[in-house]
């Protein structure tokens, strides 16, 4: 069925900016006959009964390679009939070995013993050199040169919004639209909340109309009729099956999502595919639009969505199809990452132990696989988690876990995640779960919590349990007020690296960032209402208990720091930085952030003391190190060029005129030549020896991560077990005469506040250090 848009764009405002048509293929087609030598007669009679056309050329030598014994990688692109390929070698597999068994994982998570690997992915860049550095192994890859299967026409139109429309009103109105046209569509944003904003403006029939019982039920039963369904990450099992079971049988019109449903699900007879904004990679890019054209032509709207990167297509189109894949990351050295996959490898009745069907009386026997060439480091956390004697940078997240690593941290997120529950007299409602850094956004004390559409009143959050209380709420929307995040870079400690760049500094180095909400706004129409904490006794937030001044997160991660001579704080000069890295290593928009930092008490005498820095920096927990990659090879003089193209382009505006010409020579010294300049922090840690330990002074304040509140210091003492401080919570009014033991590791500096200096064990005293100093 052909969409056709043009008489909706004139009635509302839309205008078409571009338009192409990716061409159709044919498909080439092998009989199932010519692998009869290899395959077992089962898996023939299953191939031919299943595809009597025949098979795709790919996919027969796929097939043929993995009945071989090979490793197989089938990198051909979306729609290409990639789950034949499993479906053939696992039958095979099957009825050549009585005992054999199939696992189908995804995402694949560590192994170790004798096995075959089958994987499939439509959107890997360089795919022999990754799936060898995922598995240890060598791989046959069969790709998109032997790719053979059908491809229908699909258009593409690039849109702009009305005049000063709302995005997220035009995004809903057109959807409604196509489902009310009697086609099928997906939509596409990279917001979470963005998400459930349209769910939920999908579900009401006039923003005006009373929100009592009567209203909600017809919203329910018109989202119904609408048969549109908001998806993301966070859904319980449940929700997430049905929805996806809705999409496959027909039965809804269409689902608006994150990138929650860019992999990995073919979900028929989609016709028109929605993206709110020109994907930031071309790998989402090309599996977005793969979503639809699979059964019939295709239809792909791409709506401006005001960043710099659709400036940049509008400008020249052709560059839309011009960006190369984006090569995955894989993170196998980074140490928090390698500690969560111990924990649920390792660990007494972890997977492991459930491989090898083993019982807590077994004889504690664990090996590593030989057969697979393991991360730098990763045997060795192994053999620490099982022996219970982890390194003590671990012992926090060892304590969060608890008996089940594998919930408490998912594959990707550093972070600890919070389960959301409705209370009611009879039952209790699980409405998902999020993390720490989702909580800050979507979950604070007061905030009004989407899930599927529906808006629930978050009343409580205890971060002990990691438990969020919810209580249903009407159609309103909350946005959290927040202070600008504190960076405090350390620039003092071991690891930091500082380059000079023209006139200005980079620094690369750890970081601690203070996020803080302070209150929030509340929209209940154009007019919003402002909500300090703490919160008391206001009759409009009825139930939501929070008695502290601001609702806190403190973390620490990794980031890349610019320092130039008189430069201005501004936002436009961050945002620049921030579009133009975007644009050359694309990313999460929630994983990295930009923000203004300060150096405070360093011994690194190349920066002024009290020097502002722009700084940019990951805001996932224990960091990625997706913002170092700007000083990867060539990667910096690209980012400079972008921000030289979007600062005349977008920013210009905003600069002061007196500004522009230091804003400009800031740009320009990022081309520069980068000269590594020492620093004194590794000689200092050179000259400490090892009787001497690094702490924080008495007097002076840290930080206590399993807490995450800030700790006083009042003594630093030695006892068998280790090195510890005596302190107390000062903001626990409750419990101030409480004196509490910690051990050093256990409490992290805060540069700007904690003052520190060095423990010498031999002798039992404090050494001050006249470099350390706080605000």
């Amino acid at each position: 069925m052909d969409v056709d848009l043009q008489a909706f764009y004139e009635k509302h405002g839309f205008a078409r900016l571009h338009e192409w048509t990716l061409p159709p293929r044919e498909a080439g087609y092998e009989s199932v006959s010519s692998l009869a030598a290899q395959l077992a007669p089962e898996a023939s009679r299953y191939l031919e009964a299943t595809y009597p056309r025949g098979l795709y050329r790919h996919q027969v030598k796929a097939i043929r390679a993995a009945c071989q014994g090979e490793n197989v990688c089938l990198a051909t692109g979306t729609a290409s009939g990639k789950s034949a390929l499993f479906f053939a070698a696992g039958i095979d597999t099957m009825a050549k070995r009585y005992k054999a068994r199939v696992l189908a994982m995804y995402p694949t998570r560590a192994l170790g013993g004798a096995f075959r690997i089958v994987a499939a992915s439509a959107t890997i860049a360089k795919p022999e050199e990754h799936v060898a550095k995922l598995f240890g192994r060598r791989f046959c890859v069969v790709g998109s040169e032997d790719d053979t299967s059908p491809r229908h026409p699909t258009h593409v139109e690039f849109v702009a919004l009305p005049a000063g429309g709302d995005l997220l009103q035009a995004v809903a109105l057109l959807l409604r639209h196509i489902a009310g046209q009697g086609h099928r569509a997906i939509a596409f944003l990279d917001s979470r909340q963005r998400v459930e904003i349209i769910g939920s403006i999908l579900q009401r029939q006039d923003e005006e109309e009373a929100d009592d019982d009567e209203a909600v039920g017809r919203r329910l039963r018109e989202l119904e009729q609408v048969g549109i369904l908001p998806y993301r990450s966070g859904y319980e099992e449940a929700d997430r099956q049905a929805i996806q079971r809705g999409l496959t049988s027909g039965t809804l019109r269409g689902v608006v999502s994150t990138s929650a449903l860019e992999l990995g699900m073919d979900i028929p007879n989609l016709d028109v595919a929605l993206l709110v904004g020109v994907p930031q990679s071309q790998t989402s890019l090309l599996q977005r639009i793969g979503r639809v054209g699979r059964h019939g032509p295709g239809h792909v709207v791409i709506l401006h969505a005001q960043t710099a990167l659709d400036d940049a297509v509008l400008a020249n189109p052709s560059f839309l199809w011009q960006r190369p894949l984006t090569e995955a990351v894989l993170y196998l050295d980074h140490r928090r990452a390698q500690y969560i996959h111990a924990m649920c490898l390792a660990g007494i009745g972890g997977e492991h132990d459930l491989a090898l069907n083993r019982r807590p009386g077994d004889s504690d026997a664990f090996q590593l696989s030989q057969a697979v060439e393991w991360p730098h480091g990763f045997a060795e956390l192994c053999l620490a988690e099982r022996s219970g004697q982890i390194p003590p940078e671990f012992e926090t997240m060892r304590i969060e876990a608890g008996d089940s690593p594998h919930r408490t941290y998912l594959l990707r997120d550093m972070e600890r995640r919070f389960t959301v529950e409705l209370q009611t007299a009879n039952e209790l409602d699980k409405l998902g779960d999020l993390s720490v850094s989702q909580l800050m956004r979507e979950a604070y004390p007061g905030a009004i919590y989407r899930y599927m559409g529906r808006c629930y009143r978050v009343t409580r959050v205890y971060h002990p349990s990691g438990k969020i209380v919810v209580r249903p709420e009407k159609q309103y929307h909350t946005k959290p007020k927040t202070m600008p995040p504190r960076i405090s870079p350390q620039i003092d400690r071991p690891g930091t690296a500082v380059y000079q760049a023209g006139a200005g500094f980079i620094i690369a180095s750890d970081l601690l960032v203070h996020e803080m909400v302070t209150g929030f706004f509340e929209y209940r129409g154009r007019t919003p209402r402002r909500f300090d904490y703490p919160i008391h006794n206001d009759p409009d937030l009825r139930g939501v208990q929070f008695d502290m001044p601001m609702f806190q997160r403190r973390y620490v991660t990794h980031g890349v720091s610019f320092f130039y001579p008189d430069l201005p704080d501004l936002d436009a000069l961050r945002r620049l930085l921030l579009e133009a890295y975007a644009f050359v290593v694309p990313f999460d928009t929630q994983d990295v952030a930009v923000g203004t930092a300060r150096v405070n008490g360093v011994r690194n005498h190349s920066l002024p003391q009290d020097s502002r820095l722009i700084t940019l920096y990951d805001r996932v927990y224990g960091s990625l190190h997706l913002a170092a990659r700007i000083l990867e090879p060539g990667v910096l003089p690209r980012v400079a060029e972008q921000m030289e193209a979007f600062m005349h382009a977008r920013f210009w505006d905003e600069i002061d005129p007196d500004l522009r010409p230091i804003a400009k020579a800031w740009v320009a010294s990022l081309r520069e030549t980068l000269t590594p300049v020492g620093g004194e922090a590794e000689a200092a840690a050179a000259s400490e020896g090892d009787s001497r330990v690094r702490v924080i002074l008495p007097g002076s304040f840290g930080y206590v991560e399993l807490e995450g509140r800030r700790f006083l210091v009042d003594a630093v003492f030695f006892k068998p077990s280790g090195l510890h401080y005596r302190g107390r919570y000062p903001d626990d009014t409750s419990h101030q005469s409480c004196e509490i033991q910690l051990p050093v590791h256990l409490v992290a500096e805060m540069p700007g506040e904690s003052r520190w200096g060095f423990y010498d064990i031999e002798r039992g005293e404090i050494i001050e250090d006249s470099a350390s100093g706080t605000n």
